[in-house]
């Protein structure tokens, strides 16, 4: 088929797509099929994922061409699944036809869920969960038996013989894109002042570290036999916004007032302001505040509380100070250096974007995890004219200095935080909780004996 061929008869397959897709009655000679056909439909699907991705992003909006190897690596596995299908039904020359008939039909379903993903934001954890993934599965499900009428419609073969191969290529297929990170073609650029790094000497800072972290580290106070001590050390991670210098100095001020970390708490800051009192906030740097800490608690017995605060992407957290060269945190680095400072209770609070995607690693039965928004979700609030973002306001500031359960703290923050996004118009951020069984039981004994004290 030529290419004009393939424009000229794209309106009347599509026709003829529609009735497969929907189940109607459809003869094969209602199409006119081919792999020039195909190539207009995948760059078509290309499109598609653009305004997908351009519209689930906020302003400001910058191009990332890294986000094409998402959309092409999934494209050609649909497109591998489709010849590997035709092959097993014994007619390879017909791949073309086959995948242009898959792609058309195919059609339906993706448009039909690209408005209920944009729904999603603005949706209850629960209902999100429910709704999106309901219609995701049925998507999965309605994709699948359009292949299966299709491989039959094109192959006449039975329906039995057609969903036992399309089913099990469609399966092997759908779990490899699933592995796939996926990366968006378009991120949300934050208007930043560096201006900040005129007065910052990249060897001095360096060369400072080690002293800061000493200082730091044996003016932390020795823990208490017998008293489930909390140690807290926060990290804020991007120089770039002075809110995050201030959020962590206020997520300390309130965990020393209600919770008696003073003379047990660390910083770690990225800020041209604290350059020269305080360690800078890198991975190194944070293994390292880690180990003092479990050096003076009590491991058994105390509980390390670490609270985050940066921009954030899926599964990294932003660690930038320019001009030094620093480099993201990962879910995995974070992981790491918990694990190999041998602290065993942990809370973890993350005040980021994305911040949900660190879960996964971060759950564990010893652990609470606390994070600002869903995996998929924007936090709000990283504006220089704040003391905190929106959720660290509603979490420490607000909720904290009402209770002494972190996990009650969470809930009270969560519906608040949810009524303030509504109110605004905003895309709502979700916020996510993981909290272990054995620290369940932990934090009730450690809220007893805050309770005694009060």
């Amino acid at each position: 088929m030529s290419l004009a061929k393939a424009i000229v008869t794209l309106p009347a397959n599509a026709r003829g797509a529609l009735r497969l897709a929907f189940f109607l009655k459809v003869g094969r000679e209602r199409f006119v099929l081919g792999a020039d056909q195909a190539a207009i439909l995948l760059l078509l699907y290309l499109g598609l994922g653009a305004a997908y991705d351009w519209l689930a992003t906020e302003p400001e909006r910058v191009f990332d061409a890294y986000g094409l190897s998402y959309h092409v690596t999934t494209l050609f596995i649909s497109v591998a699944g489709t010849f590997v299908i035709a092959r097993l039904l014994g007619a390879a020359a017909t791949f073309g036809e086959l995948l242009c008939l898959g792609l058309l039909a195919g059609l339906v379903p993706s448009a039909l869920m690209v408005p209920l993903a944009l729904l999603g934001p603005d949706l209850t954890d629960a209902t999100s969960s429910i709704i999106l993934g309901g219609a995701g599965l049925a998507a999965i499900v309605w994709f699948v038996l359009i292949g299966v009428r299709s491989a039959r419609l094109l192959y006449g073969v039975g329906w039995r013989h057609a969903a036992l191969v399309v089913v099990a290529v469609d399966a092997v297929a759908y779990g490899a894109i699933w592995a796939v990170p996926e990366t968006s073609l378009w991120y949300t650029a934050y208007a930043v002042d560096e201006s900040y790094a005129d007065d910052i000497d990249v060897e001095a800072t360096y060369y400072d570290q080690s002293r800061l972290l000493r200082s730091h580290a044996m003016a932390l106070a020795p823990q208490r036999p017998g008293i489930p001590d909390i140690y807290f050390l926060g990290f804020a991670g991007d120089a770039a916004q002075d809110v995050f210098l201030s959020e962590v100095r206020g997520a300390r001020a309130v965990m020393d007032e209600r919770f008696g970390t003073g003379g047990r708490s660390m910083l770690l800051v990225n800020n041209a302001a604290t350059v020269r009192t305080n360690p800078i906030a890198n991975r190194r740097n944070l293994v390292a505040a880690l180990g003092a800490i479990a050096d003076r608690m009590d491991k058994d017995e105390d509980i390390l509380f670490l609270f985050l605060t940066s921009h954030g992407s899926p599964d990294e957290l932003s660690v930038d100070f320019w001009p030094l060269p620093l480099v993201n945190l990962t879910a995995a680095d974070l992981r790491r250096g918990l694990d190999a400072s041998g602290i065993k209770w942990r809370v973890v609070v993350i005040s980021a974007c994305y911040s949900g995607s660190f879960v996964d690693d971060l759950a564990e039965p010893k652990t609470l995890v606390i994070t600002a928004a869903a995996d998929n979700a924007l936090s709000h609030g990283c504006s220089d004219d704040r003391s905190f973002t929106e959720f660290g306001e509603a979490y420490f500031e607000r909720a904290l200095r009402e209770t002494t359960s972190f996990v009650a703290a969470f809930q009270a923050a969560r519906a608040a935080i949810e009524d303030r996004e509504k109110a605004d118009g905003v895309t709502h951020s979700r916020p996510m909780i993981a909290l272990g069984e054995a620290m369940a039981g932990k934090l009730a004994d450690v809220e007893l004996s805050l309770a005694a004290k009060d």
